[in-house]
């Protein structure tokens, strides 16, 4: 997806607007753990107990619906879905899709959208690289998330799956390079010890549980995992 940075911006032509990647948009680092180490927690069921991550990400902006239009004998296309990158054409604010949405014979474009109104729509579109500045109308819902590069990274967690009598139930999740989906998973099972703290280690992990129920887990974590 970065190579897109590459060719979009900064572009610059007669006549035309100037488009230039935001700084928001370009990949930096996320690193650290969701829990300070010796700092008393707590998690509800479902939710992380312990995680350490390490990964270059973006903020990008998603369709939330598609968008289709004409424009003389060209056509205008974004599918549901699709990732844009934050930009500013002519110092506002837009995104720009990564993969062309303007087809006319013999070419096709990137397009750059703005809400106008922060309603959370794309109101506007303009059609990058033409000899024009003018935006056309447009009505497209999006949603801003954060969205991890290619390259290498990692995240970590452990996350409460509440308990089953006297047993507390834990997921270890592990993700590398695409964090959206995780590389490895695996289930664990702890014996809950009523009346002195109960003692959890997983992969360097040690976490000392002071109570759990089937709503919340009350816990602190005296150490984090060991590799990655």
């Amino acid at each position: 997806m970065w190579k897109f940075l590459i060719a979009l911006g900064p572009i610059l032509l007669s006549g035309c607007a100037k488009v230039n990647i935001d700084r928001a948009s370009m990949p930096t680092l996320t690193e650290g753990r969701s829990v300070d180490i010796g700092k008393d927690s707590s998690a509800s069921v479902g939710s992380i107990m312990y995680s350490e991550y390490s990964y270059y990400a973006s903020k990008i902006a998603v369709t939330r619906a598609a968008f289709s239009t004409s424009i003389l004998f060209s056509k205008i296309a974004i599918p549901a879905g699709s990732q844009l990158l934050q930009a500013a054409v002519d110092g506002a604010l837009a995104y720009c899709t990564i993969r062309p949405a303007y087809f006319a014979v013999g070419e096709s474009r990137s397009v750059c959208l703005f809400d106008t109104r922060g309603a959370g729509i794309f109101d506007q579109f303009y059609i990058v690289d033409t000899l024009s500045t003018i935006r056309y109308d447009a009505s497209v819902p999006y949603r801003v998330e954060e969205a991890s590069s290619d390259s290498g990274g990692y995240k970590n967690e452990l996350l409460y799956q509440g308990i089953a009598g006297d047993v507390i139930k834990i997921s270890y999740r592990e993700y590398t390079n695409n964090l959206a989906r995780p590389a490895f998973q695996q289930d664990l099972s702890y014996t809950l010890h009523r009346i002195s703290p109960t003692e959890i280690s997983f992969r360097g992990a040690n976490i000392v549980v002071a109570d759990a129920d089937n709503n919340r887990i009350r816990y602190r974590v005296m150490s984090g995992f060991s590799s990655h």
